[in-house]
C-alpha cells in the first residue's frame, strides 16, 4: 500500500511540474491579461480616431496621440499644417462661401483649409500662431 501511495504521489507531482512549466511562459507574455489589453485598446483608438472624419480622407491620414505618438503613418502629401495651435473648424454646406477668404495658414488669422475642395472648411485660431 506504502509502494502505490508513493507511486500516485510522484505521479501527481510530475503532472504539477508539467502544468506549471507549460503555464509559466504564457503569464509574461499576457500578464493579467495587458498585453492582449492593450492591443485591443490600441485597436480601438485607432477605429475611433478614424471615424473623426469621412473615410476617404482618414484611410490615409497619420493617427497620432496628443503627445505626439505616431500611432499610424499617413499619406496625404505635404498639405499638412504644423504649428497651428488651438483652433475652431467651421464647415458649412456651401463651401463656395469661403471663396473671399484667406487660404494662408499665416495669416495671423482665419483662414481656409482645402480650398476648393468639398472638404474646405475655415479654420478660426484661438491661440497665437509661432512666428514664421
Amino acid at each position: 500500500m506504502a509502494i502505490l501511495t508513493k507511486s500516485i504521489t510522484v505521479m501527481l507531482s510530475g503532472i504539477l511540474l508539467i502544468a506549471g512549466a507549460v503555464a509559466l511562459p504564457l503569464a509574461p507574455v499576457f500578464g493579467e491579461g495587458g498585453a492582449r489589453r492593450d492591443v485591443v485598446r490600441h485597436a480601438a483608438e485607432l477605429a475611433r480616431a478614424e471615424n473623426a472624419a469621412p473615410s476617404s480622407l482618414s484611410q490615409y491620414a497619420t493617427i497620432m496621440d496628443v503627445d505626439g505618438t505616431v500611432h499610424r503613418k499617413g499619406t496625404k502629401g505635404d498639405d499638412w499644417v504644423e504649428g497651428v495651435g488651438a483652433h475652431i473648424m467651421v464647415l458649412v454646406p456651401n463651401v463656395e462661401t469661403f471663396k473671399n477668404v484667406s487660404t494662408d495658414s499665416k495669416n495671423g488669422g482665419p483662414w481656409v483649409m482645402w480650398a476648393d475642395t468639398p472638404y474646405a472648411h475655415l479654420m478660426i485660431p484661438i491661440d497665437s500662431y509661432p512666428a514664421p
